[in-house]
């Protein structure tokens, strides 16, 4: 099965004639206007969309779909995620990655293993990864370049240099 990414969430209808209000997903929202085909996913059922016309609109994004034409047939997608193929997702620059690259990745500080990456948390500056260590503790670990020695996205591993005392905080 081809992976998916998440790139809004369907709010509400909008309009009368079964448009769809997105709240975005994604740091890439003028993607939609390059996109034919969209898919809406609700577990465990995923339809893809001809996608007729998505424009802003007050923070969010209204989508046009071809076959969905009234405020019930909208309605009945409230909630959904609106999901694109992962091959299509857009490169981003050097140094930044999808969380959903991210998560998984088995993280080491230095030699020493500290397990899975299981979520990723706005933070304050750095975002913060989410990692399960010690058999169940979970840590909160920021995402900063300076703490970065290297991330093999191929093999899922993030080798970190983390300053003395941070993972007992």
């Amino acid at each position: 099965m081809e992976p998916f990414v998440t790139i809004g969430r369907v709010v509400r209808p909008q309009g009368r004639q079964g448009e769809l209000k997105v709240a975005l997903e994604t740091d890439f929202p003028e993607r939609f206007a390059a996109l034919r085909e969209v898919y809406l996913f609700r577990p465990p059922a995923r339809a893809g969309f001809q996608l007729r016309r998505a424009w802003p609109h007050q923070g969010h994004i209204i989508l046009e779909l071809a076959t969905i034409t009234s405020i019930s047939q909208a309605q009945a997608w409230a909630g959904a995620e609106v999901q694109i193929p992962a091959d299509q997702r857009w490169p981003v620059p050097p140094g930044h990655y999808y969380i959903s690259d991210l998560i998984g990745c088995e993280v080491w500080n230095q030699d020493v293993h500290l397990g899975p990456i299981e979520a990723v948390r706005p933070g304050s500056g750095a975002p913060l990864l989410e990692v399960r260590v010690d058999a169940g503790r979970q840590v909160l670990i920021p995402f900063a370049r300076a703490y970065l020695e290297n991330f093999d996205l191929a093999r899922r591993v993030l080798r970190l240099r983390l300053p003395e005392g941070l993972l007992d905080l």
